[in-house]
């Protein structure tokens, strides 16, 4: 499983370098900010398209604003099913 940068390279792989080797169905780690609405330190989620350039602009469900051309992973993120 891939984890992604957090900023120090110890901690994973550049997202520009995980983006570009991500296949369909692998999985990865995202660390996600301090005090974010879930309480979680990561997620894990799923390539379901690798990279790519959109055609047009794209506006997603988390808010998060694309441009035609921008390259971007889709995924699917994995949902917590209890405490380990």
């Amino acid at each position: 499983m891939y984890v992604a940068w957090d900023g120090e390279r110890r901690h994973g792989v550049d997202g520009d370098e995980l983006a570009a080797n991500l296949e369909v169905g692998d999985n990865f780690a995202i660390n996600v900010e301090e005090g974010n609405s879930e309480r979680q330190e990561f997620w894990i989620v799923c390539c379901t398209k690798p990279l790519h350039k959109l055609n047009g602009p794209l506006n997603c469900k988390w808010g998060m604003n694309y441009n035609e051309g921008d390259e971007v992973v889709t995924r699917k993120n994995y949902k917590k099913m209890g405490e380990f």
